[in-house]
């Protein structure tokens, strides 16, 4: 079953190198499939954690899987070091109602502010 991936970046910044890591996901898992990527507004974005968030039990394996996807890309990418801390999380039981056939991919922050 593959799940439809909502990617959350924390800082504009951070598009490029989140884009880059999705598309050799893609190359790699041809059945990968994601909405756009949407920024989320942090007070922090250095306090992200890099988080695969899956909403049913039932969909830990995809989480699991994606988890093992988007590492593998990642240090393709030359940023295996900052998604070294991917894991999933299950956040069904804090949110009730949400919608089946997802799941969210959130990045810490990517790309250091500017000095």
């Amino acid at each position: 079953r593959n799940l439809l991936v909502f990617t959350q970046v924390v800082q504009a910044a951070d598009r490029d190198a989140a884009r880059r890591i999705l598309d050799r996901a893609k190359t790699l898992d041809s059945a990968f499939s994601r909405a756009p990527i949407e920024d989320v507004r942090a007070s922090d974005p250095a306090a992200q954690r890099a988080e695969v968030r899956y909403y049913r039990r039932d969909h830990e394996d995809e989480a699991a899987r994606l988890v093992a996807l988007i590492q593998h890309a990642a240090c393709l990418e030359g940023e295996g070091e900052r998604l070294r801390d991917l894991r999933a999380v299950f956040i069904g039981d804090r949110f009730q109602n949400l919608p089946d056939g997802r799941i969210e991919l959130w990045f810490p922050r990517l790309v250091p502010p500017p000095a």
